[in-house]
């Protein structure tokens, strides 16, 4: 299956395709070997702070962490990914990195992001997080990573993988209602949260995801 963008300009990975191996990843497995030591040096680094916290203050903290991926994957595949640039080479360029994959929605090697958009991502929502959080930050990074890493197998189950339980059968229909359908809706990868809560959620799926 294949879609195709509004606009049949090149993006700039289209131009440059020898970048998708440092940009994309076609299995999340592969990202393990960033995501886990990411992982460790956050528990590590973090655990003299985290030990001040009671179990109930640190589960409350991972689970901001979670909630807060949520709406960066919204926010992100919303505003930026979808974003109206008026400068065509700065439309090219963030295209890249989702009108690519809408176009060629059965290339493997454009599955999950790569370690070039794996680190900057990292290193743009964790640092303000160790900033300002306090004993809080290490406890909100690791929620913040799995919910991460999380919606890269999730993206990748959509597309590739053969499990058809429940939570993945739902959020295929909605994914792909918004690839084939509603680019204007359904925004989120791995909830529809922030698509009800803003408003984005496709009433038209409602009934698709009742059968």
């Amino acid at each position: 299956m294949k879609t195709h963008s509004k606009t049949h300009s090149k993006t700039w990975i289209e131009e440059n395709p020898s970048w998708l191996k440092v940009l994309a990843s076609p299995h999340p497995a592969i990202n393990a070997a960033l995501v886990v030591p990411l992982l460790a040096a956050i528990i590590f680094f973090g655990r003299d702070a985290t030990s001040q916290l009671s179990a109930i203050e640190i589960i409350g903290a991972f689970t901001g962490g979670l909630l807060l991926w949520t709406f960066f994957e919204y926010a992100m595949h919303r505003w930026i990914y979808h974003g109206k640039y008026r400068d065509p080479k700065l439309r090219a360029f963030v295209e890249s990195f989702h009108m690519y994959h809408h176009r060629n929605i059965d290339d493997p090697r454009f599955i999950t992001a790569g370690p070039l958009m794996i680190v900057p991502l990292a290193l743009t929502l964790l640092t303000p997080i160790w900033l300002l959080m306090g004993a809080y930050a290490a406890a909100i990074s690791v929620g913040l990573l799995s919910g991460y890493y999380f919606y890269e197998w999730v993206h990748f189950l959509i597309h590739r993988g053969r499990m058809t339980n429940r939570y993945v059968t739902y959020i295929t229909k909605y994914h792909m209602h918004h690839h084939d359908r509603r680019w204007d809706r359904c925004f989120g990868n791995t909830s529809s949260l922030w698509d009800h809560i803003l408003g984005t959620y496709s009433e038209s799926l409602k009934d698709k995801t009742k059968k």
